[in-house]
């Protein structure tokens, strides 16, 4: 019996190791495929007209999922998942900042229920798209693209809102107008800020956000890390060569 139980616990304890070690080889293959790769793509347009149509097959009465008017969209049915599915879209408004008007996403699941591709649309007329795969609970790769079709830029940035690797930035015509290491100064990596995180007692889900920033006081790179807990958000500057805090300061999260 014994012998079982240690059989169980040995082969959960590989299967966790081989599913992180994967996570953190498929961002390692992202950061550098992304590294030597400077050039702009352009997208066909039909991805859209693609995803549509895969939508439409799951919701057969639903209209066009582009509408004239972004304010007036308010989906009108939700199609549980279920274990057969190899695949599932959801469909929903997404903002991004107070003077933001939104952008309509189309989300694209497992059978897991695990998040693999997003496609957003930003207002008729205005059609910006953003194509965000998932690399692991972490970071996404995330693809920007003008209404042509052609790359507006393209990054690895996590939901914490930091950006890690290269970031390219291109203008309407795919000549290269930006190019920058996030990383560049960062001696201090976000691996050393989420163990910094941990030490302080910060959980993921109060995290309200991690930035890279140039200190105005000091001239210097920073990471910004705020975190809330009840109705005040607490904020942490680090140096981002050794991590030293260079101030700390707390504000209400409650907006009057």
């Amino acid at each position: 019996m014994k012998n079982i139980k240690f059989i169980k616990l040995f082969l959960l304890i590989t299967i966790t190791t081989i599913g992180m070690g994967q996570e953190n080889n498929n961002l390692q293959l992202r950061l550098e495929a992304l590294k030597n790769d400077s050039t702009a793509k352009k997208i066909d347009l039909t991805i859209l007209d693609e995803y549509e149509h895969q939508y439409r097959k799951l919701y057969p009465k639903y209209e066009n999922f582009r509408p004239k008017k972004l304010e007036s969209f308010q989906p009108k049915f939700e199609r549980p998942r279920s274990e057969k599915d190899t695949f599932t879209l959801d469909i929903r408004k997404e903002y991004f900042g107070p003077n933001d008007r939104g952008f309509l996403c189309l989300e694209q699941y497992d059978s897991a229920n695990n998040l693999l591709r997003k496609v957003s649309i930003s207002q008729p007329g205005d059609e910006l798209i953003r194509i965000t795969e998932k690399i692991d609970e972490i970071f996404n790769y995330c693809e920007y693209y003008y209404p042509n079709g052609t790359m507006r830029g393209k990054e690895i940035v996590s939901f914490l809102r930091f950006s890690i690797g290269m970031l390219y930035v291109f203008d309407e015509n795919g000549v290269l107008i930006r190019k920058e290491d996030t990383d560049d100064g960062y001696t201090f990596t976000y691996e050393d800020v989420l163990l910094f995180c941990k030490e302080k007692g910060m959980s993921i889900e109060n995290i309200s956000g991690i930035n890279k920033l140039v200190d105005a006081v000091e001239n210097i790179k920073i990471w910004s890390v705020s975190h809330r807990m009840g109705d005040v958000i607490f904020t942490y500057q680090l140096d981002a060569a050794d991590g030293r805090i260079i101030r700390t300061f707390e504000r209400s999260a409650i907006r009057h």
